[in-house]
């Protein structure tokens, strides 16, 4: 949906590249936005030399580089400076710490720090890439999350997620500081992460496991139709002070999830049924762990597979002209594919 924009030729500050999201953002600019004069990276300090220096020589878009920490305040506002005017895209996040308080410490005080900085710096607009996983899950099965729905986040990710989203729109100055805040679910496409080749290896060998047959809601999120709304946020009107859900069109349960999968790789489904009771211990478990600030990921994940997460994108669609363009479906078959070409599923 075309749309009139009120930023001149503006800075632009991302963090959490080099990365999925980030890298598929940061390849669409250049077409997208003729007033971005600049594009500044925030690069996590320790990530290897050469990574970063063959990850710039594919980035066309991007002039400049800064390495730092969000818990470093000195890195901070060296990535703000000179930004005034400009947008901040905060992607930048811990997903699998080894303590619980971290996932606040960078998630929530990092991103409240930055964000801090950028506003007194003059930043315009700060983008926050949050995560469905802020909003939690429906108390009633069939019914689709909106934003407008109060949020009962239940992972220790989800928790730090949305308190990083109250925090910002606590500093949301309409017209002097936009907070934008964009929420995909579960991301799938081009290149295939590690976890869903895996996925598609277990399906493949017939070793998947589905909680209660898999029948709980999910949403899922097509890696170049977040990017694409990312684009899309920096600069139009009606983005500001809102928070949008960036999925795909449909809600889907998770056994369609692993059909499309088994479809793509031409076999016959085939799991292994986990009782509901396995969430609920994992659960049980987690909060054990938290007792000592220690974290484990696939604990937290099997806590989760019994809840339904379906969400709707309707807004972003009708605000922000959203048009999710894959599902599953085609986009597994296209992950499938991407995996055989690599030799990632031989036998």
């Amino acid at each position: 949906m075309p749309f009139k924009s009120s930023f001149k030729p503006f800075s632009l500050l991302v963090t959490g590249a080099p990365g999925w999201l980030c890298d598929a953002m940061l390849s669409r600019l250049g077409r997208a936005l003729p007033a971005l004069t600049r594009v500044r990276c925030l690069i996590q300090r320790g990530t290897p030399k050469d990574l970063v220096a063959t990850w710039c020589a594919t980035q066309s878009s991007v002039t400049e580089i800064i390495d730092g920490d969000l818990l470093d305040t000195a890195s901070l506002e060296a990535a703000v400076e000179s930004m005034s005017g400009g947008v901040v895209f905060h992607a930048a996040a811990t997903f699998q710490p080894k303590k619980i308080s971290d996932f606040n410490a960078v998630n929530r005080d990092g991103t409240l720090a930055l964000a801090g900085l950028a506003k007194k710096a003059g930043v315009r607009r700060f983008i926050f890439i949050s995560s469905t996983a802020a909003q939690g899950a429906s108390q009633v099965a069939g019914h689709i999350l909106t934003e407008a729905m109060p949020c009962r986040p239940d992972s220790h990710y989800g928790k730090s997620k949305h308190a990083a989203e109250t925090g910002l729109m606590l500093l949301h100055e309409p017209g002097k500081f936009d907070v934008v805040i964009l929420r995909p679910g579960p991301i799938y496409g081009l290149p295939v992460p590690a976890h869903h080749v895996e996925l598609f290896r277990r399906i493949k060998q017939g070793r998947a496991s589905l909680m209660g047959g898999g029948k709980f809601a999910r949403s899922w999120s097509y890696i170049n139709d977040v990017a694409a709304i990312a684009v899309t946020s920096l600069t139009h009107p009606d983005a500001a002070g809102e928070i949008f859900n960036v999925c795909d069109s449909l809600h889907y349960t998770q056994r369609y999830i692993y059909e499309a999968a088994a479809a793509a790789l031409n076999v016959e489904l085939e799991f292994r049924r986990v009782p509901h009771f396995a969430a609920s211990l994992a659960r049980f478990t987690e909060k054990m762990h938290a007792k000592f600030d220690r974290y484990t990921s696939w604990i937290e994940v099997m806590g989760d597979q019994n809840r339904h997460t379906g969400m709707s994108s309707e807004k972003a669609q009708r605000v922000l002209g959203f048009s999710p363009q894959e599902t599953p479906l085609e986009g597994l078959k296209s992950a499938v594919e991407w995996c055989y070409n690599n030799d990632l599923l031989d036998d």
